[in-house]
């Protein structure tokens, strides 16, 4: 079964699209449109054969149609992104909003839970200190005393 009389119409599609993707440059691929010498390409090819016409033109026009669909949903997916990422901005202002009161109580009450017993813990830190020199200066009985303080100490860290 033949599906065209002569073999040249049966690759001419391919060529003219071939032709439409290489004549644009990479930017303008989303909006193919034919050149007239294009056109007059196809019209001279398609000269005798009116159903191959009609139904390449009917190709193209589809082929046009899903373009414009595409280019539309392409601006809604930016426009979508954009009132997405403006959202997202104000959502997260309004979340560092949230308690900021209560935050702001619990960092000072830490803040003055640390100076409290900053001593206690310097202290205890000292200690520690003293405890690794008496041990480089091999004194058990010093060592055992210091631990002892530091034991004491650590109960109230």
């Amino acid at each position: 079964m033949k599906l065209f009389k002569n073999p040249i119409l049966a690759v001419l599609p391919f060529i003219i699209a071939l032709s439409l993707v290489s004549s644009l440059p990479v930017r303008a691929a989303a909006s193919m449109q034919w050149s007239s010498a294009q056109q007059a390409a196809v019209d001279r090819a398609t000269a005798a054969d009116s159903a191959l016409r009609s139904k390449l033109g009917s190709l193209y026009s589809s082929f046009t149609a899903l373009q414009n669909q595409l280019q539309q949903t392409d601006q809604s997916i930016n426009t979508l992104h954009y009132q997405n990422e403006e959202l997202k901005s104000a959502l997260t202002k309004q979340v560092k909003t949230i308690d900021a009161d209560k935050i702001s109580k619990l960092e000072q009450a830490l803040k003055q839970a640390k100076d409290k017993y900053k001593p206690l813990m310097s202290a205890y830190t000292a200690l520690n200190q003293q405890i690794k020199s008496a041990g480089k200066l091999k004194n058990k009985q010093l060592s055992s005393m210091l631990k002892a303080q530091a034991d004491t100490v650590k109960i109230a860290v």
